[in-house]
């Protein structure tokens, strides 16, 4: 029984009146938190979210705040907070969440990502983006997007140097590649370095709202309803369009890239004008969404990059967005990156 379990059979089970015979540990390979599933206690079916022990408390404190906050201003977009639990013997202040069951599948288990889908997701998350965007509400541990060095001339520069730091170890961690590909996702790689701190300093001068931090498919859970957006243990304060370049850079592929990455990010526009945003700030928005996926696409390899093991499910992902007809591809039609010419014809 892991140092975890055991808490929550012994700490949390009594508090919600649940037995042990009802809690099930669900698989959450590479996360930062242990979830349990409880069928019946005085809550109702519900899912624990317990900080692991090997890692700070912040997160779980941050997560908790989002959601509150998300209870008030945008109450289908992510599951409730049901109960806050008590501190952890590795956790002074809190030790894990108690939160709503939603059902459904996460987008990553589902077949294919439609345009629809993905659209469906944009609209649900459209009122938090305009309730908070340049009116940023006082939220205990969420901190300003990218925060660098306070008060340093070159406050990204530690960020550069990462992504360029972990670039080889990237490109050793994909599945075999013929030459041609690997050399030509080399050379995007260094395209994007070129680029990759006036990128930030550019992306960090737009108006900010509340950001996800991590929106990608495997974050997205589809269900009878609307979608619900789970995992908000990174959000923070900054420009809305990096969440956006995210979540459809890691969605999309396939045909016309870059054609229906415009059609879907200009109909979130769209909304927010309509929900009362401003025009200039959505335009210069909208004229940093190819900054955006370069950032994406660098934090992609930062933290892919480094020397930790990578589950199963994270190779795939990895292998698929730095293929031609996925981000990297998307990244690269916007650089005049050319695709890669392998056995003789274009790799695109």
């Amino acid at each position: 029984m892991t140092i975890a379990r055991q808490w929550v059979v012994e700490t949390v089970l009594p508090i919600i009146d649940a037995r042990a015979s009802d809690l099930s540990e669900l698989p959450g390979e590479g996360s930062t938190s242990a979830l349990f599933a409880v069928a019946d206690s005085r809550l109702g079916r519900l899912i624990l979210k317990i900080g692991r022990p090997e890692l700070d408390e912040h997160r779980t404190l941050r997560e908790a705040t989002m959601l509150e906050h998300l209870a008030v201003v945008a109450p289908d977009l992510a599951p409730r907070t049901l109960l806050r639990l008590p501190p952890a013997p590795w956790a002074a202040r809190i030790g894990g969440l108690a939160l709503s069951h939603e059902p459904g599948v996460t987008g990553d288990r589902l077949d294919g990502e439609p345009d629809d889908r993905l659209d469906s997701v944009l609209e649900t998350l459209a009122p938090l983006q305009a309730d908070c965007w340049d009116a940023l509400p006082r939220l205990e541990g969420v901190e300003e997007w990218g925060r660098g060095t306070a008060g340093s001339a070159r406050p990204h520069r530690r960020r550069v140097r990462r992504f360029v730091s972990r670039k080889a170890r990237f490109l050793e961690r994909l599945e075999p590649l013929e030459q041609a590909r690997r050399n030509w996702l080399s050379g995007l790689l260094d395209l994007v370095a070129d680029r990759f701190e006036e990128d930030l300093v550019r992306l960090g001068r737009l108006a900010p709202t509340v950001l996800h931090g991590d929106l990608h498919p495997g974050n997205v859970l589809f269900g009878p309803d609307s979608p619900r957006i789970i995992d908000w243990q990174t959000a923070s304060f900054g420009p809305a369009i990096h969440d956006l370049a995210r979540f459809l850079g890691e969605s999309l592929r396939g045909d016309l890239l870059d054609r229906r990455f415009d059609r879907l990010l200009n109909r979130q526009f769209e909304r927010l004008e309509r929900l009362g945003v401003d025009g200039r700030a959505i335009q210069a928005a909208r004229a940093e969404r190819h900054a955006a996926l370069r950032c994406v696409l660098a934090g992609l390899v930062s933290g892919y990059g480094n020397d930790r093991s990578t589950t199963v499910s994270e190779s795939r992902t990895v292998d698929r967005l730095a293929r031609p007809d996925g981000l990297a591809g998307l990244v690269a039609g916007h650089l005049g990156h050319p695709p890669p010419i392998v056995n003789g014809r274009d790799d695109s």
